[in-house]
């Protein structure tokens, strides 16, 4: 039973990597990567979101008086 997996799991990895391989043949090119953030300036922060006033106003009212 064992081997059977074995066998079963590299016959699965060969498939997957031949698709891959026809998928990047056949596009040529290599995925682009994606950022979450849009590109900041240096300098400039954004202005804290309500969320964030939210947690340190949540942040502030749990914190003991002498932190």
């Amino acid at each position: 039973a064992r081997s059977m997996r074995q066998r079963k799991r590299e016959l699965f990895k060969a498939k997957s990597s031949n698709q891959m391989n026809d998928l990047m043949i056949a596009n040529g090119t290599s995925p682009p990567t994606y950022s979450i953030n849009p590109p900041t300036q240096y300098g400039t922060s954004p202005p804290p979101s309500y969320e964030d006033a939210l947690l340190d106003e949540f942040f502030n009212e749990c914190r003991p008086v002498r932190y």
